[in-house]
């Protein structure tokens, strides 16, 4: 009936925990340090497409990557 208390976070209505994400998933991500004017840039773009500003740039790199080099995937 109480097993939420063994955890460390209290479930939510749906199920899924909200915060942080674990260690193992959050080492996927890198850190990309750009200059101020590319970032408002990248704000702006995503903003338009209703996008995160980590999705719209997979969304650029993707999308360039893939007129480069096709379809192979690394």
């Amino acid at each position: 009936m109480f097993n939420y208390l063994l955890k460390k976070t209290r479930p939510t209505k749906n199920n899924t925990n909200r915060g942080r994400p674990r260690v193992e998933i959050k080492k996927q991500f890198k850190n990309v340090a750009v200059p101020r004017e590319t970032h408002a840039k990248i704000m702006d773009l995503a903003d338009l497409d209703g996008r995160s500003i980590a999705r719209q740039l997979q969304f650029l790199i993707d999308q360039s990557y893939t007129q480069k080099f096709g379809n192979n995937s690394i």
